[in-house]
């Protein structure tokens, strides 16, 4: 038999363990079925700027992704190769445009994916963000 040890103020030690007996396997596969976020600063210039787009190697679908801070250019972005939005306004892909907090993407992922993300701006900026939800 487990026994599940609480803290001294009889909180559960392990995330998930106060909805009853459930095994720390079972919690960590609720746990990665969970929706994840990674954000990215983008700064550059005048022109075309290629960014790397590094998601944890877990990473197994990418939902999708959304800018914040008001339009600076248009993207481009490619997962292994396959272009998947081709000179879109960064506007159009903004925090608030759809119902959800992101624009769907939904692509499976297989964790060392090489995700460029190609930004073409009329002018200069700065800590421009961007943020990719993922499980």
């Amino acid at each position: 038999m487990t026994v599940y040890r609480k803290s001294s103020n009889g909180t559960p030690q392990f995330p998930g363990q106060a909805k009853g007996n459930l095994s720390i396997s079972k919690v960590q596969d609720f746990i990665k079925e969970q929706r994840r976020a990674k954000g990215f600063a983008l700064s550059g210039g005048i022109g075309e700027q290629t960014f790397a787009i590094n998601l944890s190697g877990t990473a197994r679908f990418l939902y999708g992704m959304t800018f914040l801070g008001g339009s600076f250019g248009t993207f481009q972005l490619k997962i292994n190769n396959e272009v998947v939005f081709e000179q879109t306004d960064t506007g159009f892909m903004q925090y608030g445009q759809t119902d959800q907090d992101y624009t769907a993407i939904n692509r499976p992922l297989e964790g060392v994916d090489d995700i460029k993300l190609i930004i073409q701006a009329p002018a200069g900026y700065q800590n421009r963000q961007v943020l990719f939800y993922y499980k």
